[in-house]
């Protein structure tokens, strides 16, 4: 019976993961101090769980009316927002769950005794049994570690006390409490709040579904200049791509959006038009892009595209993302450093979003040359030594090997393609640097997108809509060669797949589909089983 091969991906850089799942924040929120009982926070973008001066309550509000119930799996995450260590009591209020964000007060929040107003006797005293599900006892308890920006998982629940309280609340509507363990007033622990203007940081209500099964996250990172952020207008997309892609997480950061209340640059969506510095609700190659690739990506059992995306028109490669040649940003440029850094908080937001799924960053895709073609005839000879070295730290810093695609500047960019422009001679030297540095690199793909088949703005600078789309249909055929792990069986059997330059892989063989070996094959693209039996299975995996 002929040998038969199975390839799935393994990811490598990240690890962290993800069930198909729905999930909430709150639609409201907010905490009650005995010690200012008439004080409301629900404005605030922090909720305070304890400190050293008074009893708090938390409270959260959830609608799950979009939310198909009962669920098989339920996890409520927090995202701190402060530091120390404490204990906490969930409980589920039953009653007074009309009480409104602006005007929660401990002299008016349901579920605990709004007389108990000094800082003596233990937090038990607040609780009203009556208003509480279960009489007050708590639904869950769990630890919070405080360190800024960390998940803390309130519970992870497939039946028991938590489930059955979601499940038995007919008006979809639930509110939890949340209250520090006695004794009271440890160290201060404080979370972000539905406000925080970070949204991967606020209070998260995710709901499985059973046979819901484990996903990885492709993450592919875009870079460059205006090209990749984009020129054109969204109403020049069609319409199936005008519209919010759901099944794909999107982190960016827009040039001149300010930092988050965190410090962290950028936000965690879905992949939509209108992460462009300009126009307004403009679009770069990362919609078609996304829409194309998710497709064949999702065709791997268990595997979701993720997008990760800074762009900033009218930079250059030989000063603002200077490469500093190693893994730390000494020496790098300034507008590269703000790439990095929306990466790093891209991979964090992903994490945090999807706390069970594993990360792969997985290629770059990067469009860049107009300033360097535009700066000086000694920018333009250097560009290829500046891209290799770009290459070359970027490898340091996310990934060994990571796959490059990098775009030729396109002939029909007239404003430097013109013979008889000031810059073409320029605009030749960069073409030839970018051909050579494909051409003596490792892992990198240079992909033309000259002709008709691309059309440009009035400016000569920036491709139009069309061409936009076309760019990222481009890239999604090109990338799904690479970074999806294909393979052919020959007779032997010789195991031949796509393999990345410089990656490792290992093969995987089993008599039943059940249990199975591994071999480790190195960084090779085929191996020959040198004695199989008459009946083997194979799979094809990225080493570890």
């Amino acid at each position: 019976m002929p040998a038969i091969i199975r390839c799935f991906l393994a990811a490598v850089a990240f690890t962290a993961a993800v069930h198909a799942k729905v999930s909430v924040t709150p639609v409201a929120d907010g905490h009650v101090m005995n010690t200012s009982a008439t004080t409301s926070y629900g404005s605030s973008a922090t909720l305070v769980a304890n400190s050293s001066n008074g009893v708090r309550v938390i409270y959260l509000r959830f609608d799950l009316s979009t939310v198909n119930l009962p669920a098989a799996r339920i996890t409520l995450d927090l995202f701190s927002n402060g530091v120390g260590f404490d204990s906490f009591n969930l409980y589920g209020l039953v009653t007074g769950e009309d009480w409104q964000e602006s005007s929660l007060r401990w002299n008016n929040a349901p579920g605990i005794k709004n007389a108990y107003t000094t800082n003596s006797g233990t937090l038990s005293q607040i609780i009203e049994p009556a208003a509480l599900y279960l009489g007050g006892t708590p639904l869950a308890s769990f630890s919070a570690p405080g360190a800024a920006d960390s998940r803390n998982r309130a519970f992870d629940v497939t039946s028991g006390p938590v489930h059955d309280f979601i499940a038995a609340d007919a008006d979809k509507v639930v509110t939890f409490l949340i209250v520090e363990q006695d004794p009271p007033d440890s160290s201060g622990l404080s979370w972000h709040s539905r406000e925080a203007a970070n949204a991967a940081l606020r209070p998260t209500l995710s709901f499985y579904q059973a046979g819901d099964t484990w996903d990885h996250l492709r993450v592919v990172l875009l870079g460059g200049q205006s090209n990749m952020d984009g020129r054109a207008a969204g109403s020049g997309l069609p319409a199936h791509l005008q519209q919010p892609q759901e099944d794909i997480p999107f982190y960016y950061h827009t040039h001149g959006s300010s930092a988050n209340a965190d410090s962290s640059l950028g936000q965690l969506t879905t992949l939509r038009p209108g992460a462009t510095q300009m126009p307004a609700g403009g679009f770069g190659p990362e919609v078609s892009l996304g829409y194309h690739l998710s497709r064949a990506i999702g065709e791997a059992p268990r595997t979701r595209l993720a997008i990760i995306k800074y762009a900033r028109g009218g930079t250059n490669l030989h000063t603002q993302w200077k490469a500093g040649g190693d893994s730390s940003v000494t020496g790098d440029g300034d507008v590269y450093q703000v790439w990095q850094r929306v990466v790093r908080n891209g991979v964090s937001g992903l994490s945090n979003a999807f706390p069970d799924a594993r990360l792969d960053i997985a290629a770059i895709v990067w469009i860049q040359s107009g300033s360097d073609i535009t700066s000086s005839q000694a920018a333009s000879a250097a560009y290829g030594d500046n891209q290799r070295a770009f290459i070359h730290d970027v490898r340091a810093t996310i990934r060994p090997n990571l796959p490059f695609y990098l775009a030729r500047v396109s002939d029909q960019l007239f404003a430097h393609s013109n013979p008889s422009g000031p810059n073409y001679q320029n605009y030749l030297l960069v073409r030839a640097g970018q051909e050579a540095v494909a051409g003596d690199t490792a892992g990198v793909h240079l992909l033309e997108f000259d002709g008709s088949s691309y059309p440009v703005l009035s400016d000569g600078l920036h491709f139009a809509a069309g061409g936009l789309v076309k760019i990222g249909e481009e890239y999604a055929d090109h990338l799904a060669r690479t970074i999806i792990l294909r393979s052919s069986i020959l007779p032997g059997p010789t195991l031949r797949w796509n393999a990345i330059p410089g990656r490792a892989y290992q093969v995987e063989h089993s008599g039943d589909l059940s249990s199975w070996s591994s071999i480790s094959a190195g960084p090779v693209s085929e191996w020959t089983d040198p004695a199989p039996p008459a009946r083997r299975f194979y799979r094809i995996a990225e080493a570890d």
